[in-house]
């Protein structure tokens, strides 16, 4: 009963539709319309019910197949729907479509354990006609990957698609790896893959890359190559992200060097952007920088990182 006032009321919306609109084909597809009819109204069962029923008599499109799926996905069935947008992508050559069914996909593979997940990709992988759509899938495996703390096997899945795709951003690809190995402890294969990504002095990489190359140098006690990263991002980058800890980073070299006045100077400027809990920290830290200072015998250069300014004075 239910089903047949749903039908009635599509086909007055139909009609009505039809009557007002001089846009609207007059070979309306009924199947594709009803279901989206049914989607809109949250009724899953009669979607898959209604394909089915005419999958006995007529060839299912691939648009077919992602409702059905959808329809899975309205009614919480993640297995069922996983396997169908998987099929999908299998054998479907509407890579438009494909592209809206991997995002699907993505959501759906939250609802399950990691591992099964990974399964899930692979198998899809496995069976995929269009090579095309494989970054796209190796990404969200790559994040699946990452998300579970793996990142050596997901350095593995960068390597597979820089080896085995046409992948065009191969730096931004690079630079995944690198924040991958960071975590891993692998500085100096950090540091390997990041010297000719900098050797491209291009502005938009060189605000990761040069903050990178500062965190990996400095955890292998390469302070000086650390120092250099930070200088340029903090002359060239006043806006970075990470600004805070550029400054105190760059505060902190300087106390090694036994330089005090200009960590002194950074300090300040890092008290000006700070929060009001943050800054007493910070004054801590610019009291103990004074007293160095004060028993400091200065047999250090306090001033070589410094250039008066006498622009005023000339005519």
């Amino acid at each position: 009963m239910k089903n047949c006032i749903l039908i009635l009321i599509f086909i007055l919306h139909i009609n009505l539709v039809a009557e007002t609109s001089t846009h609207l084909d007059e070979n309306v597809d009924y199947d594709f319309q009803l279901i989206k009819f049914y989607l809109n109204k949250e009724e899953y069962n009669l979607i898959i019910d209604h394909i089915n029923s005419i999958e006995k008599e007529t060839f299912i499109t691939d648009s077919l197949k992602y409702f059905r799926a959808k329809a899975y996905v309205g009614l919480k069935n993640w297995e069922e729907a996983s396997t169908l947008f998987s099929n999908i992508l299998k054998t479907s050559k509407n890579e438009k479509l494909s592209l809206t069914v991997i995002e699907e996909l993505k959501e759906v593979l939250d609802h399950f354990d990691a591992m099964i997940s990974i399964e899930k990709i692979s198998n899809t992988l496995d069976d995929m006609k269009n090579d095309n759509l494989r970054p796209e899938l190796l990404f969200i495996l790559a994040e699946i990957y990452e998300e579970n703390q793996l990142f050596s096997e997901a350095n593995d899945v960068y390597k597979t698609i820089l080896k085995e795709t046409d992948f065009k951003n191969k730096a931004k690809l690079n630079l995944k790896m690198v924040t991958n190995y960071i975590f891993l402890k692998e500085f100096e294969n950090a540091i390997k893959i990041l010297k000719p990504i900098i050797a491209l002095n291009d502005s938009l990489l060189n605000e990761d890359a040069l903050f990178f190359n500062y965190i990996a140098n400095h955890s292998l006690n390469k302070f000086k190559k650390a120092k250099e990263s930070l200088l340029k991002l903090y002359i060239d980058y006043p806006n970075h992200r990470n600004k805070a800890e550029i400054i105190h980073g760059l505060a902190e070299l300087y106390v090694l060097e036994q330089q005090y006045l200009i960590s002194w100077y950074l300090l300040n400027e890092l008290y000006e952007i700070s929060s009001q809990a943050q800054k007493i920290a910070i004054y801590e830290e610019i009291k103990i920088i004074k007293e160095l200072i004060v028993h400091d015998s200065l047999t250090v250069d306090q001033f070589k990182n410094f250039k008066p300014v006498f622009d005023e004075f000339e005519d």
